[in-house]
């Protein structure tokens, strides 16, 4: 099982999202058209809110202005509707009156009253007594007028019994009730309706209540379901102004009204969203039209209405549609089991704690949780009642909100809900994180970063990077050396903040004659054994470990870190080359590590005892260097310049340098021998032996300077010579001299004739 998890992560977002898309594509964004009421009337206003909400759910919701509940109802049946506002008594007339039965009730909304109005001074004590004064019965076609036609024939009245009124609209009666031309106004709606507070305040008019008689005679049953009513309830004292004591009317219910034919998906949906609605009319103070599910269950079982005038979603079930969201989820589970697999197959060659699989795992992790799992289940707990839920789309459009850390105004309603937010919350910072450093580190090091042959090998390794490394990287490429090769440096180092171009303009000699390729800069960590692997770091002829500056006292720690890293992957590479090269060794390794802190040394020369005998590992502490010259330099007048022209590569200077030597396995020689013939030949430009470089058969590599023929006096006595007075075959000469010498061959020198010889 070997394939690319960012490139099938990559996939099955694109399929997730493509499924997501078809989902909502299948639910269908066709016109729903609501008939509501009069253009600034409640009705209107819960539609024009509807239209607002529709959009961000997917829907297409159109408000039709209508003279109010009758010709909503006529719309509906002709066909210039698919749903309506109304009140119940109006509904209950319609269906009479024309034998409808198609209309029916998708659920009760709110409770609307009788409102009526008198003016000021006119007073009147009971129903009976309205008879043959000025009333405004409301406006043509509106519940409002079906209700005191319908109050009016229970009461054994009708309207031919009233002088007629010059008034077609409410906005009218102020006018009118100011010239004393109108003595009553009846209107329908909630409780401080903002139309009769507004005619009370302006008017100094008040509310009548029905007299205890009317009450009485319309308590009846048999004349509340004539009525189309709830029954007799009380408007509060001090719900208008100047309102000193409780009004008792008639209250009836606004019902949501459509076809028994329409589908059930959409009178669903439409439901949800209209009670969404007249939550957000509340809210912003234009109308007292509360509701709530306890409230919603108890209208219903007072409102009596044959079952035939309730919608019944059964009668026309949807067909079932195929849910491609449910394939998403299906599919992103899919995706993490094949992660898993992929894991588990290859937690032998993989290490999960690096930055690559670490930051692919936790991504793709946050994604399938976040966008894909945590909204299906916010979906299952709010979609019945939530409209910001009402479908896996928009419960994902949520999740998109939630992961922006912003709201949106989509708020869970059930405790599962918020608890799922909080952790969607809390994911989008983290992903934003994430982001936020992937794209930075992106835009600094593609500046600052430069192709490496995938199987380069002989290379320099820098690891971390300060001012010091500029120099170090100069002297490397010193024409001096006299490399036959190109000198390829790659550095690894986890600063964004190194700037490229000026790292070029201070390091590039401006000698034509050098052959100066600045360092391949590889962003990573290099404490990361991923990170190190991409630098071919057990190929590389030396390992530089530069202290990180920018991490102060605990740049050590780091450097420290980093050996360990290095010794891990070599136990690994020693325990591959046993199996399978049957106990090979393997090529010497050259790890150079700098310490600020010279107390760390001790620790690191521990920790360097634990690698191959391959391995040679330089201690460079800057506190102990520092203090050993200065010592010498106290002894030695001119010792500090003596030593800084060894280690700095100038024609001007004496360099030290590692001269191969043809000839050693000729016959035995003493280091004497060899120093003596080399500085023979060195003629006007001299070069003086100071030591050699030994490499074992373990691959140990030791650097032995003017060997002592015995080491004591007693194998002087013993005349046991020390075996690193003799030079072996494929020893390497260390030499000072001005510029690098070519090969030695020895095999003009003079051997000795016998084994005396040698040892005197």
């Amino acid at each position: 099982m070997s394939f690319n998890i960012s490139r099938l992560v990559l996939g099955f977002v694109t399929l997730g999202l493509i499924l997501c898309s078809v989902a909502e594509a299948t639910d269908g964004s066709t016109i729903i058209r609501i008939a509501t009421g009069m253009r600034g009337g409640g009705y209107y206003a819960i539609g024009e809110k509807m239209e607002k909400l529709a959009k961000a759910r997917g829907l297409t919701v159109v408000a039709l202005e209508t003279e109010g509940s009758w010709e909503s109802l006529k719309y509906l049946s002709e066909g210039k509707a698919d749903f309506a506002f109304t009140q119940l008594n109006a509904f209950v007339k319609y269906s009479i009156d024309s034998s409808d039965t198609a209309i029916v009730v998708v659920i009760p909304l709110y409770t609307e009253y009788l409102h009526i109005v008198m003016r000021y001074p006119f007073e009147i004590r009971s129903f009976a007594s309205l008879v043959g004064k000025k009333i405004f019965f409301g406006q043509p076609g509106s519940g409002t007028v079906i209700t005191a036609n319908l109050f009016l024939d229970v009461m054994g009245l009708s309207t031919a019994q009233f002088p007629s009124v010059d008034a077609k609209r409410f906005e009218e009666i102020q006018a009118l009730f100011k010239k004393d031309s109108l003595d009553v106004a009846f209107h329908v709606g909630t409780i401080n309706n903002k139309i009769v507070r507004d005619l009370m305040d302006s008017t100094k008019s008040s509310l009548f209540s029905l007299d205890r008689n009317t009450v009485r005679y319309l308590r009846a049953e048999s004349r509340q379901e004539q009525l189309g009513i709830l029954g007799i309830k009380d408007i509060p004292s001090g719900t208008y102004t100047g309102q000193e004591q409780p009004a008792m009317t008639i209250a009836m219910p606004v019902m949501l009204v459509t076809l028994q034919t329409m589908d059930s998906n959409k009178v669903d949906r439409i439901a949800k969203l209209v009670l969404k609605a007249i939550d957000s009319v509340q809210a912003e103070g234009n109308r007292d039209s509360t509701h709530s599910q306890g409230d919603m269950s108890l209208l219903r079982q007072h409102i009596k209405l044959a079952p035939k005038y309730w919608y019944d979603e059964n009668t026309n079930k949807a067909p079932s549609q195929f849910r491609f969201d449910i394939l998403a989820i299906l599919l992103s589970f899919v995706l993490l089991v094949l992660i898993l697999l992929w894991i588990f197959k290859n937690r032998t060659k993989i290490n999960l704690g690096t930055l690559r699989y670490k930051s692919i795992l936790i991504v793709s992790g946050i994604f399938l949780g976040a966008c894909i799992v945590i909204p299906y289940l916010i979906y299952v707990l709010e979609n019945t009642i939530n409209e910001s839920f009402g479908s896996f789309y928009e419960t994902v459009w949520s999740t998109v909100l939630y992961l922006t850390s912003r709201l949106g105004g989509r708020t869970p309603v059930t405790l599962g809900g918020r608890l799922f937010v909080v952790l969607l919350l809390i994911a989008g910072s983290v992903l934003a994180a994430l982001i936020t450093g992937y794209i930075t580190s992106k835009l600094i090091f593609n500046k600052l970063e430069r192709k490496m042959d995938k199987n380069q090998k002989d290379h320099f390794v820098f690891l971390n990077w300060n001012d010091r490394a500029q120099e170090i990287v100069r002297q490397i490429h010193s024409p001096e050396l006299g490399s036959p090769h190109k000198i390829v440096v790659v550095v690894l180092t986890d600063d964004p903040g190194l700037k490229t171009k000026e790292l070029e303009e201070r390091m590039l000699t401006k000698k034509p004659d050098t052959d100066f390729h600045h360092p391949c800069f590889i962003p990573g960590d290099p404490t990361d054994e991923e990170c190190l692997m991409n630098v071919n770091i057990l190929k590389a002829r030396t390992i530089i470990i530069m202290a990180d500056d920018k991490e102060k006292t605990v740049a050590d720690d780091k450097s420290m870190k980093s050996l360990m890293t290095i010794q891990s992957l070599l136990s690994k590479q020693e325990k591959d080359s046993l199996s399978s090269d049957g106990g090979k060794k393997s090529k010497g390794m050259h790890i150079v590590i700098e310490l600020l802190n010279q107390r760390n040394a001790y620790t690191v020369e521990k920790m360097s005892k634990l690698l191959p005998s391959t391995v040679t590992v330089d201690i460079i502490a800057q506190g102990q260097i520092r203090t050993l010259l200065l010592a010498h330099a106290a002894i030695i007048g001119g010792l500090v310049k003596f030593y800084k022209d060894l280690l700095t590569f100038d024609e001007s200077n004496n360099e030290l340098y590692l001269l191969d030597v043809d000839g050693l396995s000729h016959g035995a020689m003493t280091f004497p021998m060899v120093a003596s013939h080399v500085v023979s030949l060195g003629g006007d430009r001299p070069v003086i032996p100071v030591g050699y470089q030994r490499t074992s058969e373990e691959g140990e590599v030791r650097l032995i300077t003017n060997p002592k023929k015995y080491l004591s006096a007693e194998d002087k006595k013993m005349k046991q010579v020390n075996p690193s007075y003799i030079m072996k075959d494929g020893d390497r000469l260390l030499v000072i001299a001005y510029s690098k010498p070519s090969r030695i061959d020895l095999k003009d020198i003079e051997l000795p004739k016998k084994k005396e010889e040698l040892m005197n």
